[in-house]
């Protein structure tokens, strides 16, 4: 549900629309999912709410993007703080999806969503969700969680599973947050204690307080995966400089494992991958060329990205949360910009002749199958090696 100002003096999520009708759905679907959204046409109201609450996204509705961005840097921006105390999402007609585009390229806007028509029903929600965590806030609703539960439609078996392991995360992530309030606290008055004279750190204490933090049940499974992806990325590169018969530093000297191409000419790659292991891993492998590798996780930064910087390669994944791979290509290869005669190579789970195809038309010169490995970065290198000194 969603109500006036009158009724709470905080909310989560606000949305500024003229006329409430033109967004209906868009206001559905926000108050399905979040408690107590406001909805309004007042410009004093709107500002009382930004002003009042802790963290707040707010949802701007105007006829012309335009307008919008005119009344967000008069009366909104002026009003942020640092950290942001809110978020502004605007809900555009199709017609102005490239303008709103150019706008959260260059960092103007922190998103939007085409509700004119409203293609993706829940997008609201994923924006209005993503935003929020950037401010630190959880705030969807008990009954909006409960709701998206039963529609799993899960056996009596999987759903007691479920429920066991809904329980364990809260739990866990109860405890990691009462570790750090308490090590905040303990910070707070450790350095009000520096301005009283006598009075000294108690050094031991904060040491034993951070001792509590790092064996927290979260922190130990968070290190050890690392260490572990780390260990499986070593063993990778290994692995394939063994594969490709060259000479191969013993393990007990500890010296790094060296590409084969000496002189890659590439000084900044830009590697697309939504899987966070996967691009760990593969920037790993770049890492040994000497260059400065940028990692995206999805296609929207990706492009955001090649509009700001020239890269001399870019490695996109052809899975992708947003769009894939050979997408962000088409674009690449279609935009006058700095990147649009940069080389590009793909990379896939499994090479199918439909795919190279696609790719092929795409302006993709190379292939390469995931993970990434010294071997086949070294010939993807070598093949692309008069692409690469034209680009220098």
């Amino acid at each position: 549900m969603y109500d006036n100002l009158k009724n709470h003096q905080h909310y989560t999520v606000t949305l500024y629309t003229p006329d409430k009708d033109i967004d209906q759905h868009a206001i559905d679907v926000l108050s399905r999912h979040f408690d107590h959204i406001l909805v309004t046409s007042d410009k004093q109201q709107l500002l009382t709410a930004v002003s009042q609450s802790p963290a707040v996204v707010v949802f701007m509705s105007f006829e012309h993007f335009a307008d919008a961005l005119q009344f967000y840097y008069t009366h909104l921006e002026p009003m942020q703080r640092t950290p942001p105390t809110f978020k502004v999402a605007y809900l555009i007609a199709r017609k102005d999806e490239a303008d709103a585009y150019h706008a959260f390229a260059i960092d103007a806007i922190d998103d939007y969503v085409v509700v004119r028509p409203l293609y993706e029903v829940h997008r609201p929600i994923l924006v209005a969700t993503t935003l929020m965590r950037q401010l630190g806030v959880v705030a969807a609703s008990k009954q909006a969680k409960k709701a998206h539960f039963q529609q799993l439609h899960l056996n009596t078996k999987v759903e007691q599973q479920m429920l066991e392991g809904l329980r364990h995360k809260k739990a866990l992530k109860e405890a990691f947050t009462h570790s750090i309030n308490e090590l905040q606290a303990h910070i707070a008055d450790q350095s009000q204690h520096l301005g009283d004279d006598g009075e000294q750190v108690d050094v031991k204490e904060v040491k034993a307080l951070l001792s509590r933090l790092c064996s927290n049940e979260l922190r130990p499974m968070l290190l050890h995966l690392q260490q572990q992806a780390l260990d499986l990325l070593e063993q990778c590169l290994r692995s394939s400089q063994q594969s490709g018969g060259t000479a191969e530093t013993s393990k007990a000297s500890n010296e790094p494992v060296q590409p084969c191409v000496k002189d890659a000419q590439v000084n900044n790659v830009l590697l697309v991958d939504h899987d966070e292991v996967s691009l760990q891993l593969s920037a790993r492998c770049l890492a040994h060329y000497q260059c400065q590798v940028v990692e995206v996780l999805n296609g929207r930064e990706a492009l955001k990205l090649l509009q700001q910087h020239a890269f001399d390669l870019i490695v996109l994944d052809i899975n992708l949360d947003d769009s894939d791979g050979i997408n962000i290509a088409y674009q690449i290869q279609h935009n006058q910009g700095t990147n649009q005669q940069t080389p590009l190579i793909l990379m896939v789970k499994q090479l199918c002749s439909v795919t190279k195809q696609r790719a092929k038309d795409a302006g993709f010169e190379v292939l390469l199958e995931k993970p990434l490995t010294m071997k086949s970065l070294d010939a993807a290198l070598i093949q692309l090696q008069r692409r690469l000194a034209l680009k220098e």
